[in-house]
């Protein structure tokens, strides 16, 4: 029997959808209003306005920028306007605008110039999805009375552009977290820059009195909103529809303010890298191979070191001397209680190679293996280096030029196919309250640098990821990262080393192997040239 075209199969469906209603007494009209508002709800708009609701010292900007890096990594066009800096930009150094005195509710003049400077955010934001292609705008403001978001709403149903609109409100009610929010946004922000800390620190929760008073929670059923509870505790979410809605719901599930190193390497060389087989710095020598004597070197002591990292970062955050022992003779670091911190406070992810698993166990005996952390599948291609697919496929090499996230290897996946499943990894990283080890291969590690580091996704294929060199990613104020390699000497002692570096290395060791193999293959030429030119002068001084 021949399938019934789509749209076809879909009127059958509504169809017996009505007539079950019917059946059971239910009112049609409203089944068919709500069935309406579903169908708006799941429409995919073209463009997504987030719309930032809280407090000050909620941590908005924080969660803004974390989803600005998150959907950019994910190809999406996203742009943060922050009404604050409109503020600053028209008032420039008014210092009154930037004291809590600014922020009352008495004051009407300062009321109504901070919604023209919302207003002006907003409208930039519109005539950006317009002009420019925006995909995702964030409306970094308090947003904090249903006027202010009727507005927005208002506006946003005004312009030409067709936009959704999700509410992100930010719900503080934990004072170790309200205590952090603060201190960040007093070292981060420009309001502060001048500032004595104390002074800052008293202005900001002047700030935060001002603009409790008129504080309204958002509540409008008819929205679409989430609300984020002590960033990360709880969440709530209300008409939300949508690839993109889902998307960034279940990001800001994982996401948080907790300070942690994350750790990205690649396994240890193989028995056949080390032994010279091949130069080429690419995927690993092949699916069974094993770890070879350097490599496991390089995991002891990438293990110790990290051991010994974050034992210093656990003293100093309990601010106990003795909370712990760093006398490796008896199994490692030990807590202030006597429990081992081996494995414990750092968390180890690994792909399911043979090659990376043994690097992960001797780094740490609990390790995760993950089948989306695989490298990159190149398909026909198979190891061959850019160089080498540019003699064999010319022709997906000038495609994956034009179009690196796109051009698929040929029987294979592409950079995208591997961003879309290390999705999932990137998330559990993010929900992490611990350190976090990644034993990966070089595609998946160039996606989550790019990541981490904010750097362009569709050039990430030129990030050079050495072997036997760990890529620490150090956190910064406001959530972004630092990056920093390190290499370890024949004793195991850890140093910081650049890229130009490790290039400059890797050009001496190609260097003296090519001059070994020469060597091989001319000094037998040698010696037999000068055992020929001998037997030749020999055996003219005998006809002589």
């Amino acid at each position: 029997m021949a399938h019934s075209p789509p749209t076809q199969e879909r009127h059958e469906a509504e169809m017996y959808a009505v007539d079950a209603i019917r059946d059971h007494d239910v009112d049609e009209d409203e089944y068919m209003r709500e069935k309406s508002e579903i169908t708006d709800l799941t429409s995919e708009n073209a463009k997504l306005v987030v719309a930032m609701v809280g407090l000050p010292a909620r941590g908005k900007s924080f969660i803004a920028r974390k989803i600005k890096a998150y959907l950019i990594w994910r190809g999406l066009n996203v742009k943060v306007f922050n009404a604050g800096k409109y503020r600053r930009m028209v008032l420039k150094e008014d210092k009154p605008s930037c004291r809590a005195d600014y922020f009352d509710t008495k004051n009407k003049e300062a009321a109504k110039q901070r919604e023209k400077f919302a207003m002006m955010a907003l409208s930039d934001m519109l005539k950006w999805f317009s002009e420019e292609g925006g995909d995702v705008g964030i409306f970094d403001a308090t947003n904090t009375t249903r006027k202010r978001r009727a507005n927005i709403v208002r506006v946003c149903k005004e312009s030409k552009a067709d936009v959704g609109i999700i509410f992100l409100e930010s719900i503080c009610d934990e004072e170790v977290v309200i205590d952090a929010n603060i201190r960040s946004k007093v070292k981060t922000s420009p309001d502060f820059a001048n500032m004595d800390h104390e002074e800052a620190i008293r202005d900001i929760k002047n700030r935060i009195v001002r603009y409790q008073s008129r504080y309204e929670t958002v509540t409008e059923d008819h929205l679409s909103y989430i609300k984020l509870y002590n960033l990360q505790s709880r969440v709530l979410c209300n008409r939300l529809f949508g690839r993109i809605g889902k998307a960034l719901l279940e990001y800001l599930m994982a996401i948080h303010i907790g300070s942690r190193r994350i750790c990205l390497v690649r396994p240890g060389y193989s028995k056949s890298y080390s032994a010279g087989t091949t130069l080429l710095d690419h995927e690993c020598e092949g699916k069974s191979a094993e770890l070879s004597r350097e490599g496991e070197k390089f995991a002891k002591h990438l293990g110790d070191y990290l051991r010994k990292l974050d034992a210093k970062q656990l003293k100093e955050r309990m601010k106990i001397e003795s909370c712990a022992s760093l006398d490796e003779s008896v199994g490692g670091p030990k807590s202030w209680d006597g429990r081992s911190l081996r494995n414990q406070h750092f968390k180890v992810m690994c792909s399911v190679l043979p090659i990376a698993m043994q690097t992960a166990t001797i780094i740490s005996d609990a390790h995760e293996q993950y089948g989306t952390l695989n490298p990159l599948h190149r398909g026909s291609a198979g190891r061959a280096s850019l160089q080498q697919m540019k003699r064999r496929f010319p022709k997906i090499f000038e495609e994956f030029k034009r179009a690196p996230m796109t051009t698929r290897f040929p029987g294979g996946e592409n950079y995208d196919d591997v961003r879309k499943r290390v999705k999932d990894c990137l998330i559990e990283i993010e929900q992490q309250p611990v350190g976090v080890i990644v034993v990966s291969h070089i595609a998946v590690l160039q996606l989550m640098i790019s990541y981490f580091t904010g750097k362009d996704v569709t050039k990430c294929y030129k990030i050079r990821v050495p072997r036997h060199t760990a890529i620490l990613l150090e956190p910064l104020q406001g959530g972004s990262y630092k990056q920093k390699m390190i290499k370890f000497n024949k004793d195991g002692a850890p140093r910081e080393v650049t890229i130009q570096e490790i290039e400059r290395a890797e050009k001496r060791k190609i260097w003296r192997c090519y001059t070994k193999i020469a060597g091989i293959i001319l000094l037998p030429t040698i010696v037999l040239g000068a055992m020929g030119i001998g037997m030749f002068r020999w055996s003219r001084s005998n006809t002589r």
